[in-house]
């Protein structure tokens, strides 16, 4: 099983090779849908009737996100690698649209956080 992390759009998919993907979002439009990622990932996981101990790989697709989007997203997908012993691999959107993800290699240690411009602190 993959999952997959995108931080430019807040959502999760899980797949298994050639199944088409299903997108979970962390943020909804409306208010009152917004979700915290650990909730969604749980909800997906639920729904797909599966477990972690299932994992075999993890995507992360970086680029236009924000700041906090970008460093959870990182966060969750380096916690999840590591615990599992599982491979982990930094997309962009691009790779990620041309199907690059699928045969990019992944490597057994954490990736970095890729910005796509400074933080906005004020």
């Amino acid at each position: 099983m993959i999952l997959i992390i995108d931080t430019n759009t807040k959502r999760f998919a899980l797949t298994t090779e050639g199944e088409d993907l299903s997108w979970f979002y962390v943020i909804q439009d409306e208010p009152e849908n917004q979700k915290d990622w650990i909730a969604v990932l749980k909800s997906l996981l639920f729904e797909k009737k599966t477990s972690l101990s299932r994992l075999k790989k993890v995507v992360v697709i970086q680029g236009k996100g924000g700041f906090s989007d970008t460093r959870s997203g990182v966060v969750i997908a380096n916690t999840l690698a590591f615990a599992k012993e599982t491979a982990i691999v930094s997309v962009s959107q691009e790779e990620f649209d041309n199907g690059e993800w699928v045969k990019k290699s992944a490597s057994n240690n954490q990736i970095a956080p890729e910005y796509y411009a400074p933080a906005n602190i004020s």
